[in-house]
């Protein structure tokens, strides 16, 4: 699949995901901007009322109590300033240290740092496609093509160091090498870039990675960032196809396209199971987190019920020893 298609195929879930999260803002509207807002009209209140004591004079009844008042407005307007800047940080730090602390007392320590590695992801993928092709070479291997279609966002207040690149093996198989294809990348607002293709230049006595990749990419805080890639590998005609990936995934989405007379299957190393969708389309209900895997099997039917006849044949032969 091309990536105009992959990408139209991205455009439409992820409208159809825009539309529920939408309705769900509709039922319970976000309380920190809400707060903001309080905060923000509070201090634009008290700073008007703040010049007004500083500036003018007042009736004689109340120019008495002009010093209570401007300090009054002045503990006001400092107070609404820190709710707008300084309080909903302040809660959400102290809400992770109260889940550090309350973790590290409960957790055994070989849990607690796999805790912080979960919750210490500020890079997530919004959005990931990925398309497995498989095709016969000849009578006992066959070529899968890979391509992917990742959305990442940065969830965090800081800037983050990005690197994209494309890893994929090489299996040593005369005149069929791995290869990897177009590569690119599109930072929220700005260009594509492109790298790639590459493919190793000799056949190696020992496996090794073809890698390609580029510059680092500074994603600022809550932007977004699209990468997509393709690769080739050589696999037997019974095998299977891992991927894994840097950051967590969210509600990842696979395709596999066998030939005919294959079977086949998706799975993740995940505790909740992929669910099909009418695409075809085989999608994990939860978050696949950072070098967790997702895997795509197929096999030859006409070589899965050879092998399921030899394991009858060989267990009637056996003698059957009574209890």
């Amino acid at each position: 699949m091309c990536f105009s298609k992959l990408r139209a195929s991205v455009g439409s879930y992820r409208a159809a995901r825009a539309r529920r999260r939408d309705d769900n803002e509709r039922q319970s509207p976000p309380q920190d901007g809400f707060f903001r807002l309080i905060a923000f009209l509070l201090i634009v209140i008290f700073g008007v009322v703040w010049f007004v004591l500083d500036r003018y004079q007042l009736a004689a009844p109340a120019e008495q109590f002009r010093v209570f008042a401007e300090k009054l407005v002045e503990a006001f307007f400092i107070a609404a300033t820190l709710a707008f800047s300084v309080d909903i940080f302040l809660k959400k730090q102290i809400a992770r240290d109260a889940f550090r602390a309350s973790m590290g007392y409960i957790l055994p320590d070989y849990l607690q740092d796999e805790m912080r590695a979960v919750y210490s992801n500020e890079i997530i993928c919004i959005d990931h496609l990925q398309n497995v092709k498989v095709e016969i070479l000849n009578d006992e291997l066959v070529t899968t093509t890979i391509t992917l279609y990742r959305k990442l966002k940065n969830i965090s207040n800081n800037n983050h160091s990005i690197v994209p690149k494309a890893r994929v093996d090489e299996w040593l198989v005369a005149n069929a090498a791995s290869k990897i294809g177009a590569c690119g990348y599109k930072v929220e607002g700005g260009e594509e870039h492109h790298f790639g293709p590459a493919a190793p230049d000799d056949i190696h006595p020992a496996p090794r990675l073809i890698a390609v990749g580029t510059d680092e990419v500074i994603l600022q805080p809550r932007a977004e960032m699209e990468v997509w890639a393709s690769y080739s590998q050589i696999k037997r005609r019974s095998d299977l196809s891992c991927s894994t990936f840097g950051y967590a995934t969210q509600t990842p989405r696979v395709h596999l396209t066998v030939p005919e007379g294959f079977g086949y299957y998706v799975e993740f190393t995940h505790r909740l199971k992929g669910k099909k969708l009418p695409t075809d389309d085989i999608i994990l209900p939860g978050l696949l987190l950072p070098h967790q895997c997702i895997i795509a099997r197929w096999w030859a039917e006409d070589k899965k019920k050879a092998w399921n006849d030899d394991r009858k044949r060989e267990r009637a032969q056996t003698p059957q020893t009574a209890s």
